[in-house]
């Protein structure tokens, strides 16, 4: 007989494997710092765990991200993920939780996943971005980035050392420069940022634009945000920086780079046929698909 039932950390860690590496600690741990923002439901068949979904509250309350669905293969394609979805929902809208949201890559076959979100009632998945990933040593040989130098009325300093009331001045503004303000933000995971290969472009003393780049995986940099304000855009200033920023990461001893470009960004989409592509990078589409409780 299946049972399903949510869990707290004193009885999850038989579905622990069910899930990311990332995610465990949660599940398991009632004292770590994030597990009380965790929802956790389980699927029994008689004594035998066989599903778990997991899914974390957001900061406010009113949305909670799934953050995976898992089923033992020899349990699939009998209503097992379906009726963990149903139970998340019934305990997100007990806690006020007004929303669900997911994403994914497409990486395999993510037709399961489709057919169960789209079963469940979740709207059909929409492209948000793409990644691309490519070799760094090809960049030495790329004509823009002997070509493309800082103009001299402006000037490059390295992220660490611009002062923390610049940054913060330039997030308030954020909101009225972008729709995607989280997405630029200086100050967002500041921990990993590659001081090497992450700057801000000034025009005197006004800040122009900024390179965010990550080192999170050892020999792997991940361009978090390249970013103009608008009244400096159409100037060649963001192939400038982003010269700069791939002449730091060439000196950084990492072998590839990641670089994510939303969907709605046409700007960075035409910049990225000229300078990414001929470097023939390996392309992940992420999507994004909601469910209103």
């Amino acid at each position: 007989m299946l049972a399903i039932a949510p869990l707290a950390p004193a009885t999850a860690q038989p579905y622990s494997a069910f899930t990311y590496r990332q995610f465990r600690p949660w599940l398991v741990d009632e004292r770590h710092p994030r597990a009380q923002s965790l929802i956790a439901v389980g699927a029994r068949h008689d004594d035998e765990p066989v599903g778990l979904v997991v899914a974390g509250v957001e900061e406010g309350g009113e949305e909670a991200t799934l953050c995976s669905v898992f089923v033992k293969e020899r349990h699939r394609r009998a209503g097992v993920g379906t009726a963990l979805l149903a139970a998340l929902e019934a305990t997100c809208r007990e806690q006020g939780i007004r929303r669900l949201v997911t994403r994914f890559h497409e990486v395999g076959d993510t037709m399961p996943l489709r057919r169960l979100l789209a079963n469940a009632g979740w709207g059909a998945p929409s492209l948000i971005s793409r990644y691309y990933r490519f070799a760094l040593q090809p960049l030495h040989d790329a004509h823009w980035l002997a070509r493309w130098r800082t103009p001299s009325r402006y000037r490059l300093v390295p992220w660490a050392e611009v002062p923390q009331a610049v940054w913060a001045e330039a997030e308030r503004a954020l909101a009225h420069e972008t729709d995607n303000p989280e997405y630029f933000e200086p100050s967002r995971k500041a921990q990993p940022i590659a001081g090497p290969c992450s700057y801000a472009l000034f025009e005197a003393d006004v800040l122009v634009g900024w390179s965010l780049v990550d080192r999170e995986i050892p020999g792997t940099l991940y361009y978090r945000a390249l970013f103009i304000r608008p009244p400096f855009r159409n100037r060649g200033l963001g192939v400038a920086l982003a010269a700069a920023t791939a002449r730091g990461a060439l000196n950084s001893g990492a072998s590839h780079g990641v670089l994510q470009v939303l969907e709605e960004n046409l700007e960075m989409r035409k910049m990225l046929e000229r300078l990414v592509m001929p470097l023939q990078p390996r392309i992940t589409a992420y999507f994004e698909t909601k469910r209103d409780l």
